[in-house]
């Protein structure tokens, strides 16, 4: 039995410019499939996603303050998904 994966993290987070940032993207799939998730579009500076630990890791610089549309791809063997994620820098 195969099934898509899926995305479950939350589709939006705040970074605080100067302030240590983590987010991690949480997929799921069909028991013992491991989801490949990657990211796609310009994060802020200071920032990066670390295909590795799924995460989107960093400390963001003052003139990357506004809203940054990144979208996460989940894919395995039963298909290929997507997410839309949001990610302000006040």
């Amino acid at each position: 039995l195969t099934r898509f994966p899926a995305i479950i993290s939350p589709n939006r987070a705040t970074a605080v410019v100067g302030a240590p940032f983590s987010f991690e993207v949480i997929a799921t799939a069909a028991r013992l499939e491991w989801p490949e998730i990657t990211a796609s579009g310009r994060l802020p500076e200071g920032l990066i996603y670390s295909p590795y630990r799924h995460t989107i890791s960093g400390t963001p610089q003052i003139e990357t303050v506004g809203s940054y549309l990144i979208t996460l791809i989940a894919r395995t063997n039963g298909g290929v998904v997507t997410q839309e994620f949001i990610l302000t820098v006040v």
